[in-house]
Parts: structure tokens; sequence; C-alpha cells
């Protein structure tokens, strides 16, 4: 889509416009394709590989819709570079997230489980994972938690590594980008599928860790390194 563009501009400029030299038709060019929207975020991951990149632009763009679903928005991978930038189009419902959303962008958001305290050699991840809602329990107060549900294959290993620790003293640890959530330890074997995250949530950082967990976790490291906001 850039290139398409940058090679319409400068098509219109040379045969609809005379008198620019090609240094001012290069400048214009630049201009043009380098901020189609408006702004934009830029982010790095260096050493990525090509399908990496375009897989972390994807996964962007998808988490720059569900902050703000319509809109206009588009991203561009540098592989030479390891870059992505996503351009968007400013809007005033924006308002509330548009400076902070880069650092959430590029969160890994990968989830584990893993047998003991330890995050080493996770048993499941959110791969496995085919939803992630944020729920309250109304018991000596309000007591938020996000349940997840596996998909049949992390179902059935979810049952095998409750029923291998239960009765136990060995928790199931569950992390989030290295950070630990809880670590309960199993009473009974869990079959149907489903885990529950208990710990010191309120309603917004349980929803928020709802939406992290439903997010496809990134193929690769990226870092959020700058933007340019035009409001």
């Amino acid at each position: 889509m850039k290139r398409l563009i940058a090679i319409g501009a400068a098509a219109m400029l040379l045969t609809g416009c005379g008198g620019y030299t090609s240094s001012q038709v290069s400048e214009i060019v630049q201009q043009a394709t380098e901020d189609p929207f408006g702004s934009y975020y830029e982010f790095s991951a260096e050493g990525a590989a090509e399908e990496e990149l375009a897989q972390a632009a994807r996964i962007i763009e998808e988490r720059a819709y569900l902050k703000a679903p319509g809109m206009r928005s588009m991203t561009e991978a540098d592989p030479a570079k390891g870059t992505i930038r996503l351009y968007f189009k400013y809007e005033p419902r924006m308002e509330e997230f548009a400076d902070t959303f880069g650092p959430e962008a590029a969160q890994n958001n990968r989830l584990e489980f893993c047998r003991g305290t330890e995050d080493t050699d996770p048993v499941l991840t959110n791969e496995n994972v085919t939803s992630a809602i944020a729920g309250i329990m109304i018991q000596g107060g309000e007591n938020w938690y996000v349940q997840v549900e596996f998909d049949q294959q992390g179902t059935q290993i979810f049952t095998e590594l409750t029923t291998e620790l239960a009765g136990t003293d060995t928790p199931i640890s569950i992390w989030m980008d290295g950070e630990l959530l809880s670590a309960p330890t199993v009473q009974t074997p869990i079959t149907d599928g489903i885990a529950v995250i208990s710990g010191d949530f309120t309603s917004e950082s349980a929803r928020a860790l709802a939406d992290r967990i439903g997010s496809d976790p990134m193929p690769c490291k990226v870092e959020y390194t700058g933007c340019s906001i035009n409001k």
C-alpha cells in the first residue's frame, strides 16, 4: 500500500503539475508516504525475520482496532531496519488512550502455565486459549477474576497437569510476560478445560488482563520507540 501511494503521487505530479524539480517531487512523495494518516506509532523488532515482522505488524494493527473499532489505520513493516509503523487518523474518541497505547501495543502478552513456582518450561500458553473473560464473585466482598477456556488440545494438557498435581503441595504458577499472576494448588483434577486466575484484581485490571490473554502473543520481541500524534 505504501508503494502504491508513492507511485500514484509521483505520477500525478509529473504529468499534471509542471514546474516541480525532481527533488521537490521526492520530498512531496516522501511526506505523503511517511505520514498518510497524520499520526503514527513506531516499534522496533531488531533481528526479527521478515515473516515475524509481518505477523507482529498484523497483531499491532489488530490491537489498535480493538481499542478503537473502525479507526483508519495501516501498518508498514521494514525488514531492512527491523521497524514497524502503525499509521492512523487521530479521532477525538482516542483522547483517553492515544498517548499511552504505544507501550501497550508492544506487549508480548504471553500467558504461561508452569509446574511449581518458577517461570520455566511452560506446560500451556495462550496459544491453546479460545477465550478469556473477566468475572466477579460476590463472597465476602467483590472478588474479580479472569476465566480462561482452552481448546481441545489445551483441555487435554490441563486435565493431565491438574491430575498429576491434585492433592500435592506443588502449585500451578500462572505468568503473564514474566510476571507472576497467581500460584494456586490443585485439590481435584480439572477436566472441563476452564482455568480461573484470581488475585488482587479490580474490574479494570481484570478486564485488561482478559484482553491481553485474548490477544495473540508477539512472535518476537517488540519495543515501542516513539510516536507522532497530530491531534
